[in-house]
């Protein structure tokens, strides 16, 4: 960004339609980013809570626990 800045300052404004568009998509990717966190977020959350499934459909059972 600071070099765009530059460029604008150095060259004109007409390189701030750059200026604004890279703006916006860094802007885009933070938004996506924060979104896609808060559902890992949640989907860990909610892993932690529930018992692990085995492949029979039993829940698995810590290693040296007896049934």
């Amino acid at each position: 960004m600071a070099t765009v800045a530059r460029v604008i300052e150095l060259y004109g404004d007409a390189y701030w339609p750059i200026l604004e568009r890279l703006e916006r998509e860094l802007t885009e990717r933070r938004l996506k980013a924060a979104r896609l966190n808060a559902h890992l977020r949640r989907f860990r959350s909610r892993s932690n809570q529930q018992p692990s499934i085995g492949v029979s459909g039993r829940p698995v059972r810590a290693i040296g626990t007896q049934a």
